[in-house]
């Protein structure tokens, strides 16, 4: 664990919010849940994959790691008191209502073959306030803040990669189920090699209506997104979009949903 910066984050308390991601701390899956931070809608991909006595093992060894950068150990020698900027990061983590959801899947070519690398960027949302938290499949946590407003620029640099090109022509309209069944797959040749795959939805603390969920395609052909309600039938309409636009269309999702629930 890397506290980096101090930076007052808490709601309700007067705070300088940063226009740029800041970085703010680094925690792995073990030190999450040894700090009892699980969260409902933020996934431990290394911890999970772990045996009942390998994470017992990790949780043991997270501790040592903690108190080894600077966290004291609590009164029962078992529990961690870790820096108050940590705390505060995880008191906004723990208290957000909305948080986006994106994962990332780019394919890319290692030693002769197609590898898919996964990362997951969750923004939580407080008020003016966005704090990042960037997993990736090694079960690390990067966390930084910054201005709601600049969450768009973020999620254009997180997301993008190169050899992609821009969306163009009419809308492909696919009819899943047919094309599940071997019919109807009229247009999939326009799509070409899918470079990066991603798809974000916005998870909130409480009651939701169905989720919308966002699939973006960044293609060495063309770029294509897509947008539905969980549970919806019926054709997907890919529409053309320009790479330029990702990080806009992705962040524009949280504003759309938050809004949609405002009385």
């Amino acid at each position: 664990m890397t506290a980096v910066e101090t930076l007052a984050v808490r709601p309700g308390h007067e705070r300088r919010v940063p226009a740029e991601p800041m970085p703010l701390a680094r925690l792995t899956d073990e030190e999450l849940v040894l700090l009892g931070s699980e969260h409902p809608a933020v996934v431990l991909p290394h911890y999970e994959e772990l045996s009942e006595a390998a994470q017992a093992v990790a949780v043991r060894t997270a501790h040592r790691s903690l108190l080894a950068h600077g966290a004291e150990p609590g009164a029962d020698g078992r529990s961690v008191l870790v820096p108050q900027e940590v705390s505060d990061l995880l008191d906004v983590r723990h208290g957000a209502e909305w948080v986006l959801v994106v994962r990332r899947c780019h394919n890319v070519e290692r030693d002769g073959a197609t590898v898919s690398e996964v990362t997951t960027t969750y923004a939580h949302a407080v008020d003016d306030f966005a704090l990042l938290e960037q997993v990736g499949d090694d079960g690390v946590h990067e966390f930084h803040g910054l201005e709601r407003r600049g969450l768009a620029g973020a999620l254009q640099h997180r997301l993008t990669a190169s050899g992609v090109c821009e969306g163009r022509g009419d809308p492909v309209r696919l009819d899943l189920e047919a094309v599940a069944h071997g019919h109807g797959d009229v247009g999939l040749d326009r799509l070409g090699p899918i470079v990066v795959q991603i798809d974000a939805t916005v998870w909130r603390r409480g009651p939701q209506a169905a989720p919308v969920l966002l699939g973006v395609m960044l293609g060495a052909e063309g770029s294509w997104a897509t947008r539905a309600a969980f549970g919806e039938r019926g054709p997907v309409v890919l529409e053309p979009i320009g790479v330029g636009d990702v990080g806009g269309l992705v962040a524009g999702l949280l504003t759309t949903v938050v809004r949609s629930h405002r009385p």
